[in-house]
């Protein structure tokens, strides 16, 4: 996964160019925790 995210933050990025601040800010705190989530390895996020 962490070798996704990159690439991930770079196309969001290029897709949210000319958007509000608040829009890229919001959409790429919900990739971040996207990606925490589908990153995590089975078990990990019952121990949190």
């Amino acid at each position: 996964m962490q070798q996704l995210a990159p690439m991930v933050y770079d196309k969001a990025g290029d897709l949210l160019k000319g958007q509000p601040t608040a829009t890229e800010v919001a959409m790429h705190g919900l990739l971040g925790g996207l990606m925490l989530i589908g990153g995590a390895e089975p078990g990990e996020r019952e121990a949190e």
